[in-house]
């Protein structure tokens, strides 16, 4: 993982806040997280590369859903 990728896993691990206390969170919450709210970025990051994906490469999971959340967004 690069330092860049780190810094980002980091800052998502921060995001869930409750009263000011900072609760830890798994590499599957984070990924549930970026899944909730259509984060293709984040889902980059944190999916293994050399992973298949519903029978797919990583990259093409990812462009395939990316048009997805594009979709679902705009209803």
């Amino acid at each position: 993982m690069t330092p860049k990728q780190q810094k980002l896993l980091e800052q998502l691990l921060e995001l869930n806040n409750d009263n000011n206390s900072k609760k830890e969170l798994s590499k599957l919450d984070c990924i549930v997280n970026a899944f909730s709210t259509m984060n293709i970025s984040s889902l980059k990051i944190l999916l293994d590369n050399f992973r298949t994906y519903q029978k797919v490469t990583k990259e093409t999971f990812l462009e395939k859903l990316e048009k997805i959340f594009t979709i679902q967004k705009k209803i």
